[in-house]
């Protein structure tokens, strides 16, 4: 019986695929720790305490962000800044 080159290219995809795939946190790992981040920021926001509210960035040049009343705002600084006005 012939294999079509086709079905072993798909296979051979499919394997490389899963096999990079990241076998880190669970689904419910995430969530509840995307929660816990959330409730973080909520806290820092509502006491108006910027450096907590920046420890939930990402700390890098590369961060960006869209806030309310600018169209854009790029990097870790530039964002600290525009919270503590």
């Amino acid at each position: 019986m012939k294999i079509p080159a086709l079905s072993i290219l798909l296979l051979a995809g499919g394997v490389l695929i899963a096999g990079c795939a990241k076998s880190g946190d669970s689904p419910d790992t995430m969530i509840t720790e995307a929660k816990a981040l959330d409730q973080r920021f909520t806290e820092a926001y509502n006491n108006g305490d910027v450096d907590a509210i920046m420890a939930t960035y990402w700390n890098s040049p590369d961060l960006v962000s869209y806030p309310p009343g600018a169209l854009e705002l790029k990097g870790f600084e530039a964002i600290r800044q525009s919270m503590m006005k």
